[in-house]
């Protein structure tokens, strides 16, 4: 069973870990090396702006994911599943929930990912349109 609960200051190693594993490849291919100061920096910001919830299957943290609520949409500013975890259809459940709570709220779904992120493609299976393509990123809207 996939459940999700608030992160709290004993999470940030954890979701720092899912950040350097899901993304490190493509940031240095896209803008030069990993930086871990610059990164956890990054990180601090973001968990500042934007609260994450961690991601439990069976209690066991296996990723995290954060979303914004603006009056017109709700965005996911980031979901990771670790690396031991992924192509077993965590992502695409907590993506659903997600799903079902914009439709919910009445308002579209919206995201941006990195060129080359592999996660594209269960986007694009959900049903994301491309709405705007701004190299390095693409940002994609549901429905």
């Amino acid at each position: 069973m996939v459940t999700r609960r608030p992160s709290t200051d004993i999470d940030i190693d954890f979701i720092y870990a899912l950040r350097t594993s899901a993304y490190r490849g493509r940031v240095e291919a896209l803008f030069g090396p990993w930086l871990e100061s610059e990164q956890r920096a990054f990180l601090a910001r973001d968990m500042a702006e934007t609260p994450y919830q961690i991601i439990l299957e069976e209690d066991v943290p296996v990723g995290s994911v954060a979303v914004s609520h603006h009056d017109d949409h709700d965005f996911v500013e980031d979901i990771m599943v670790h690396a031991e975890h992924r192509d077993r259809g965590l992502g695409t459940q907590v993506m659903r929930e997600l799903m079902d709570a914009a439709t919910a709220r009445g308002v579209p779904l919206r995201l941006s990912v990195l060129d080359g992120n592999r996660v594209r493609v269960l986007y694009e299976r959900l049903g994301f349109r491309v709405t705007l393509v701004v190299p390095p990123r693409t940002k994609f809207e549901w429905p």
